[in-house]
């Protein structure tokens, strides 16, 4: 590749394969954004593959751009969540690269999979949208707000030999150019400005200040189109998305005459209570929608896909577990992969070769006692007491982790918070595991009609004093007294 090929717009330069960055030798561009750009590398001396972000070099000489860049690397990373792409080093240096190293992910975004699908079935949608709801509600609570989620910012990777394991990309895109002095505005492939419009929440679209009640929304639109197999709203240009946004009721699933598959009632209110146009309208927060989903899963008798590792028994990875289990429950084996693709930052390319990818030395959740196995106990909501079977002194409080000799046998452990039903739940020894119970609430029992108590009225007798001897009368219950009488 000439100079000239490595130029592109203004100053801004794509590295050709083979350029070095500090400890990782670049081997391709694999997608690119606003602030940066993401390439496949390698690490020279361990040779180690890893997806590296880079600032764009226009925006190096920018104090403000390097902040925030950076700035949003860090708070991401604080998150600590599985279902968020992870973030293990960043090199901030004046007058020359920055950038920050991520994991690399094997898969495709949930657009590819929407694309080329159409539809989502509703037991896979839900196990991805509770999967989302809980990765973002632990974005909210960090103080976060994505402000452009979107199908190609869901990446759909794979566990335990099952598909469907999320992670989030591109975290707060938008806002980490928005408020940046003297950067441009970034414009999506769609042409939207601050987001895709097609995801956009009206206050969004109309400029206003946005919270995470704007992700709520955009979650909204993404689990419609997953089960509709089209998009709420749909406009010829920015202008007209803009207006629908904040005017268009979209049409609910009872009244298309298309819809290719059958949604529940309850997954339709959900939807649409998502999709107010007023923020005070929707529901809570993801931790409202997660446990939502989980009981219209429990209550429609809908098999939600689950994750669990690939092999019983089979060779230990060394990594943590992770995983979903009849909408509840999430267990599986972690590993590295590799993002693929080239319509927007995160997405998905080919593989360069099907070389594996060296395992990563310095992951958290190795665990090199062969004899042991880790197991984690995660609830929704946090706070549940956990016990043993008829024993009633616990062993700590959700999140639990906890140590295990190595067997063929499985654990149960039971799981208690007020408020909620107690949930017992078998865990394998075998191998590292990672167990997310979404806790049910406990029924409210019925109230018996109340019945309205006659007062029976206390008859009062009225006596009267005649002047014969002082001797008291009952007065002629016929007649009446007159208070003029004798004076």
């Amino acid at each position: 590749m000439s100079d000239a090929e490595t130029q592109k717009g203004s100053g801004s330069i794509i590295r050709p394969p083979g350029t070095v960055i500090g400890s990782y030798r670049l081997v391709q561009m694999i997608a690119e954004g606003g602030m940066g750009r993401v390439y496949l590398a390698e690490h020279v001396k361990l040779g180690r593959r890893v997806a590296l972000k880079v600032l764009r070099s226009e925006y190096a000489a920018n104090p403000v751009a390097v902040k925030r860049f950076f700035g949003e690397a860090r708070a991401v990373n604080q998150i600590n969540n599985e279902n968020i792409v992870e973030i293990t080093d960043f090199i901030e240096q004046e007058g020359a690269d920055n950038y920050y190293i991520m994991e690399l992910l094997d898969g495709r975004s949930l657009a590819d999979a929407l694309e080329q699908d159409k539809i989502i079935p509703v037991g896979r949608a839900l196990g991805i949208a509770i999967q989302m709801a809980q990765a973002l509600a632990a974005v909210h609570r960090a103080g976060i707000v994505h402000r452009d989620l979107k199908p190609d910012n869901i990446f759909l990777t794979e566990k335990g030999g099952r598909k469907d394991f999320i992670k989030l990309l591109d975290f707060g895109v938008a806002k980490l150019i928005d408020v940046a002095e003297n950067i441009p505005t970034h414009k999506t492939a769609a042409g939207a400005i601050l987001g895709t419009p097609e995801y956009m929440s009206p206050e969004q679209a109309g400029g206003r200040n946005v919270d995470f009640r704007t992700d709520i929304y955009a979650f909204g639109v993404i689990l419609y189109e997953m089960l509709a197999g089209r998009k709420p709203l749909n406009g010829k240009s920015y202008g007209e998305l803009v207006i629908q946004h904040m005017t268009v009721t979209p049409t609910r699933f009872t009244k298309l005459k298309d819809l290719p598959q059958r949604v529940p009632k309850s997954i339709e209110e959900l939807i649409m209570q998502c999709l107010e146009k007023e923020a005070g309208k929707r529901p809570a927060d993801m931790t409202e929608i997660a446990e939502r989903l989980g009981e219209i899963g429990r209550a429609e008798s809908i098999t939600v896909e689950s994750f669990t590792p690939a092999v019983p028994g089979g060779r230990r990875s060394g990594l943590l577990a992770a995983g979903l289990v009849v909408a509840v429950v999430v267990a599986g084996v972690a590993g590295l992969a590799i993002i693929k693709g080239s319509k927007g930052e995160g997405q998905t390319v080919s593989k360069p070769d099907a070389q594996a990818i060296p395992a990563e030395p310095d992951l958290v959740g190795i665990s090199f006692d062969l004899d042991k196995v880790e197991v984690r106990l995660d609830t929704t909501p946090e706070g549940a007491t956990v016990f043993e079977p008829d024993n009633e002194k616990p062993l700590g409080i959700t999140p639990l982790p906890l140590s295990f000799k190595r067997t063929d046998e499985k654990k149960i452990f039971e799981l208690r918070l007020a408020g909620y039903k107690p949930v017992r739940q078998e865990v394998s020894l075998l191998d590292d595991t990672r167990v997310m119970v979404n806790l049910a609430r406990e029924d409210k029992p019925l109230r018996k009609p109340h019945k309205k108590k006659l007062r029976k009225k206390k008859r009062i007798q009225k006596t009267v004093v005649t002047p014969d001897a002082g001797i008291k009368e009952p007065p002629d219950r016929g007649g009446t007294i007159d208070p003029f009488k004798d004076m």
